[in-house]
């Protein structure tokens, strides 16, 4: 596997949310060993808890869309009220079907090989930052 996270001073913090234990420590480990720092919760009111201790940026969500107490869409947009510049890669075992991906957003089927989440995470995290609400875009 290459290496995909940013030779920098601090590591992308990236927060993932799954409620199943197996694959989230699956995931979680995939991304540590590219040199990113992850954040975990189970379920949505967690990611809350997670996100308002930690005092640092939080640079991607990873999330099941299907997670318990809160629906990933509504989490993302939570955490992106309090950090605006973070990126957002919503998973689902199903098709997107439905879902509205705002700007920053990606969406990837599971299971997909680590090599494809790893390529997901890296093209989201060099993106630009979406303009905040209210600001000039010339």
């Amino acid at each position: 596997m290459a290496q995909y996270a940013q030779e920098k001073s601090r590591p992308e913090i990236i927060l993932l949310v799954e409620d199943e234990d197996p694959f989230r420590h699956l995931v979680r480990a995939i991304l540590q060993s590219q040199g990113y720092e992850v954040l975990e919760a189970p379920n949505g009111n967690h990611a809350l808890r997670i996100a308002r201790q930690h005092s640092g940026d939080i640079h991607l969500l990873i999330s099941d869309m299907v997670i318990p107490e809160i629906s990933a869409p509504e989490l993302a947009r939570n955490l992106q009220a309090t950090h605006p510049e973070m990126k957002v890669l919503l998973i689902s075992k199903y098709p997107q079907g439905s879902v509205t991906l705002d700007r920053g957003w990606r969406f990837l089927r599971k299971p997909c090989a680590p090599d494809n989440l790893l390529d997901h995470v890296r093209e989201l995290l060099s993106e630009p930052p979406a303009p905040r609400a209210g600001a000039m875009v010339s």
